[in-house]
């Protein structure tokens, strides 16, 4: 875990917080039709614990990972996502119809390995679950909040690569440079492949830290993703991190759509983690059929908390041009066509929307597509 410099007046929140808190976990987020309940401002405790008990499932098997996060191994069939009242009756698929199969390293050598949570594989039709805690709840800056991506009162800078326009994809991968930075509160920051239809649907997969901890529909915490990996769990921390002029870790995302049954994958490292079910876009018309926009790209929320810029960092808290072992990257990015046709990215952009604050550049060949990032602070924009 790399520790950066802070303003002063932050040091007392993040050196009491900074290990959990701001710790990188793997990132799920998603836009359906149909939203989770969420809670009101002023609940008891009792009310609370009553909200815990359905928003933890009954565990076959309860296990701590070295990061004293508690994981509840509960029965497949009894997980957050068939709470969505779209999935009465849904039948899991335990696996996809195919994996695609795709070239992992272009340069023909190890430049970086892939990074992993610390948790021991649950029972056969288990699944591992991040039990949500009291404290979860208690930290949020309101109660509302929690089971909604927060962007009130603030604006989203992104840096990376677009691919639109260019006729449909059904899905998109890349090893995704992972870091732990600082981020402001009430903020987050994160690296993800964005899959979307450029109108109402989209589906975001890869690495966050997060001001709160633990965000709103981030994860499982609102019904609709179908987990089916005994051995990976959205939410969880992930290891080892990059540092700085140091090792570099990456994690290898991939999102795809199986054509057989219409549902939106994700795999890790090349084992399936589970599925958005095609029905959740749309009822039964499942109209996320097709992307028509794909991002790789780095985000920040920046609120402007004192009057100025954000100091929320974005990849590995440096600018882009900083390259090798410093800045952030993307590699080894792939796009896939209609017909399970998977082929290098070609005729992407690179966008940066605060680029005095966080900047993008091409890698310059290899496998490596651009390096991105930087520290923010109130000067720059």
């Amino acid at each position: 875990m790399q520790v950066c410099n802070w303003n002063s007046d932050m040091m007392d929140r993040t050196q009491v917080l900074f290990i959990f808190l701001t710790s990188t976990i793997l990132w799920l987020l998603f836009h359906v039709s149909v939203t989770c309940t969420v809670m009101v401002k002023g609940q008891s405790d009792q009310e609370l614990e009553a909200y815990l008990k359905r928003l933890n499932k009954p565990a076959v098997k309860t296990m701590t990972n070295k990061d004293g996060e508690v994981i509840d191994c509960v029965d497949i069939y009894k997980q957050p996502a068939l709470d969505h009242p779209l999935l009465k009756d849904h039948i899991v698929q335990m696996k996809p119809s195919f994996i695609p199969e795709v070239e992992e390293d272009l340069d023909n050598q190890t430049i970086d390995e892939p990074a992993t949570q610390n948790i021991e594989s649950c029972p056969p039709g288990t699944v591992p679950i991040r039990r949500t805690q009291m404290s979860d709840l208690r930290r949020v800056a309101s109660l509302e909040n929690f089971g909604r991506r927060n962007t009130n009162g603030g604006t989203i800078d992104q840096a990376g690569a677009l691919k639109a326009g260019a006729g449909t994809y059904l899905g998109a991968k890349a090893l995704i440079n992972v870091w732990n930075i600082p981020v402001e509160p009430n903020e987050w920051s994160h690296s993800a492949i964005e899959i979307s239809d450029a109108v109402s649907y989209y589906i975001e997969a890869g690495w966050i830290t997060d001001g709160y901890g633990r965000t709103g529909c981030y994860n499982l915490l609102c019904p609709g993703f179908v987990q089916v990996s005994q051995k990976f769990a959205p939410g969880l921390i992930v290891h080892p991190l990059s540092t700085y002029n140091g090792s570099q870790f990456v994690l290898p995302i991939t999102v795809y759509k199986d054509n057989t049954d219409l549902n939106w994958w994700l795999e890790l490292k090349g084992e399936p983690v589970g599925y958005w079910p095609g029905k959740l876009f749309g009822g039964e018309d499942m109209r996320f059929q097709e992307a028509r926009q794909v991002k790789w790209v780095g985000s920040v929320l920046n609120k402007r908390n004192k009057g100025h810029h954000t100091t929320t960092r974005m990849g590995s808290g440096y600018m882009s041009e900083e390259g090798w072992g410093k800045a952030a990257y993307f590699r080894s990015v792939f796009i896939f066509h209609p017909l399970n046709v998977v082929v290098p990215q070609s005729n992407v952009r690179l966008f940066a929307t605060a680029n005095h604050c966080y900047s993008v550049i091409w890698g310059g060949g290899g496998s490596i597509l651009f390096y991105y990032g930087g520290p923010g602070g109130p000067y720059c924009a």
